[in-house]
């Protein structure tokens, strides 16, 4: 097939999968550099300020999850209809993610009634609540335009265009920059808003994301062959099978979110140097899992595609692919955390005691780097073909059965303190890379399709 149609017949190769798979980590990686710009201009507002607005874009986002995945639900069933040759039914699945998005937004304004409790539930210092709060709101109140975004992004994914997303999103990132700067500081005639005009520079960078997204995929020429426009062909029914396969997805990202937010919790009574040894290693984690998260995408994409066109050789190929450059990538980051933990730590904070403690955290990621991506891509391989349930039972089971009693028992029952809470995490790791490993290996997914009758039926 080609990138628009019925491939050769020795599709999902190597070069097919770094095609797809590049554009996806440089978009993962610009969106997190939109929180990492957002922390440095509030390093200038205040240490508290900046504290609050990293823990409420955490905790933003935890709640926009279970939204956002579910749309991402979209990926398969357009990737599923595209590789059937049924790409004028393709665009309809966007109207039924929109509902989604506007479900979602209503939820989440009503959730700003909660905003406090549930802040002070996840025990930040006293001085954190109140600007946490502030950013919090705005961004809830803005959820309906970043939630608008993720089905045509899941669109684009599903008919293999990944390099519109990259583009659009490395725009936003650049007008992120201009737009906080105005905002939290006052100037170009605005008022000084703070931590809330952080919240309010994400949203608006998000909104050019979404007027760039509707200009092209809504363009008449996307419409005459996908049927973007489709609306009227949008009926509950479509509505309810996207959501009984996406909502899983989003329940999984919200439930990882929660275990790895509660766990951090834990990690922050061991003291500062402690909170300071896992941040780094943490954020380091960025640059291993996100490429591993991208050869997840292109999994989900190539393999639903090929079991659409009734490829199986060629979905196993591209499954088998996406799994081998992502287990070499994050093999790689595995020997680097190895031989430079400790320079890695001292590159962020040079005191002798954080150094000490993350190169040990460092040593347990090197050993959970090639179950990790076994975890990762596995999944994306299992929701191609449309088995987005086990992924998401499994991510209950381990992270509220494994990860967090472990992380428990070996740091406090056991005394290891932050120690103890990664062996615990190194663990669950290497159990969910084994799981989510074998459910590809049991092959169910080979026989398994989301489309087959529209995307209304």
């Amino acid at each position: 097939m080609s990138r628009s149609g019925v491939r050769a017949a020795a599709g999902g190769g190597f070069r097919e999968v770094f095609d797809l798979t590049l554009p996806v980590y440089v978009t993962t990686l610009s969106q997190s550099m939109m929180g990492v710009v957002d922390a440095l201009f509030m390093g200038r507002v205040g240490t508290a300020e900046q504290g609050a607005v990293g823990f409420a874009a955490l905790l933003a986002w935890t709640l926009m999850s279970l939204f956002a995945g579910t749309s991402n639900g979209i990926n398969t069933f357009v990737a599923q209809d595209f590789g059937a040759g049924r790409r004028d039914r393709c665009g309809a699945y966007i109207a039924q993610g929109f509902v989604v998005a506007f479900v979602g937004a209503l939820a989440l304004i009503a959730v700003t009634r909660l905003s406090t409790p549930l802040l002070r539930a996840m025990g930040p210092a006293p001085g954190v609540i109140a600007p946490a709060q502030s950013y919090l709101e705005v961004r809830l109140y803005g959820a309906l335009i970043p939630l608008l975004n993720f089905p045509l992004i899941a669109f684009m994914r599903g008919i293999g265009n990944t390099r519109a997303p990259m583009l659009i999103t490395l725009v936003a990132n650049l007008a992120n920059v201009p737009l906080n700067y105005a905002l939290i500081f006052g100037k170009l005639g605005f008022p000084p808003l703070a931590e809330r005009g952080a919240a309010l520079a994400t949203v608006l960078a998000s909104a050019i994301e979404l007027v760039l997204y509707s200009l092209l995929v809504f363009h008449r020429t996307f419409d005459g062959e996908y049927g973007t426009r489709a609306l009227r062909r949008v009926t509950w029914r479509g509505v309810w099978r996207l959501v009984s396969v996406g909502f899983p997805i989003g329940l999984a990202w919200s439930l990882e979110m929660a275990a790895w937010s509660a766990f951090s919790g834990l990690v922050a009574s061991f003291g500062a140097a402690q909170l300071a040894a896992h941040n780094i290693v943490i954020q380091v984690l960025h640059f291993s899992f996100m490429p591993g998260m991208a050869f997840s995408v292109s999994a989900t994409t190539l393999v639903g595609q090929y079991l659409g066109a009734e490829d199986l050789p060629a979905a196993v190929r591209s499954a088998r692919n996406c799994l081998l450059a992502g287990l070499g990538y994050m093999a790689l980051m595995a020997v680097v955390f190895l031989l430079l933990r400790y320079p890695l730590t001292r590159l962020f904070n040079p005191h002798d005691d954080v150094v000490r403690i993350g190169g040990v955290l460092f040593l347990m990621a090197s050993i959970f780097q090639i179950f990790d991506a076994l975890a990762i891509i596995s999944a994306g391989i299992v929701r191609g073909a449309g088995d987005t349930r086990w992924p998401m039972v499994a991510q209950l089971v381990l992270s509220f059965g494994v990860f967090l009693p472990l992380a428990y028992y070996f740091a406090v029952v056991r005394g290891g303190g932050v120690y103890g809470a990664w062996l615990g995490g190194t663990l669950y790791i290497v159990l969910h890379g084994v799981v989510m490993s074998g459910r590809v290996l049991g092959g169910r997914w080979k026989t398994m399709r989301v489309v087959g009758g529209g995307a209304g039926s």
